[in-house]
């Protein structure tokens, strides 16, 4: 779910949407309200399997129109600097952080070992989204000394998205994170309330409060005869309040 001019593999949601259709349904064990149960999250080989078909299937769509996957002009600027470019750009959007020079060497070498460039361009993104780094959110920390860890300001930044939006740091938000300017609770704050005004939140949080009311089942709910013609406005009814 990328948007805005040069967000480099800027594809409409309903693409993304479309790619990720077969992906195995996520369980959560009984009596667990709420659909982020780490333990349960298994990765299988299905997974894998719909995690590379998908990245491929998005690297295919993304080569289509190199223009708008691409904010710079691999004849005018160079091949070799033009998939840097993607990396560092695509990379710190996919990964939510920058990536550190040796990981942008390694995506690099392997991109220029392909045929072509349109080649290289697909290994990279293919590379990106089937990295842990894309798939997984880790919060590790780094360390503050005395045993103590505090958080990054990136993945104070992805904690800080997807509890309010359910989706990756806007561009904001990650400029945000590489000035250090989510180090303060002020700071924060003043983050979280700019995503609370987005219609995103709004949506978001309402699939919270649906888990957190436990009327998820509501959606499903069958009815005695005699009621069953009112009860399809009445669950409107219930689910707006």
């Amino acid at each position: 779910k990328r948007q805005g001019y040069n967000s480099v593999l800027n594809l409409e949601c309903g693409e993304a949407e479309q790619v990720a259709a077969d992906f195995p349904s996520e369980t959560r064990p009984k009596g667990f309200g709420y659909d982020n149960h780490a333990a349960s999250a298994i990765v299988s080989s299905t997974h894998v399997e719909m995690y590379l078909r998908a990245a491929e299937a998005l690297s295919e769509r993304a080569l289509r129109d190199l223009s708008a996957v691409l904010s710079c002009d691999p004849d005018a600027l160079g091949e070799e600097a033009c998939l840097t470019t993607l990396i560092e750009d695509f990379g710190r959007r996919a990964w939510r952080r920058p990536l550190t020079a040796a990981q942008v060497e390694r995506l690099l070498s392997r991109a220029l070992a392909e045929d072509s460039f349109d080649d290289g361009v697909a290994v990279v993104i293919q590379a990106l989204l089937t990295s842990p780094y894309f798939l997984y959110r880790s919060e590790l920390g780094q360390g503050a000394g005395g045993g103590l860890y505090v958080l990054t300001d990136h993945e104070i930044a992805a904690a800080l998205s997807y509890t309010l939006w359910g989706t990756t740091p806007d561009e904001a938000l990650l400029d945000a994170a590489d000035a250090g300017e989510l180090h303060t609770a002020d700071q924060r704050a003043a983050a979280a309330r700019r995503l609370l005004a987005d219609p995103r939140a709004r949506e978001h949080l309402q699939d919270f409060a649906v888990m957190w009311l436990e009327i998820e089942s509501n959606e499903t709910a069958s009815k005695a005869s005699w009621v069953e013609d009112d009860f399809p406005a009445l669950r409107e009814d219930m689910e707006a309040e």
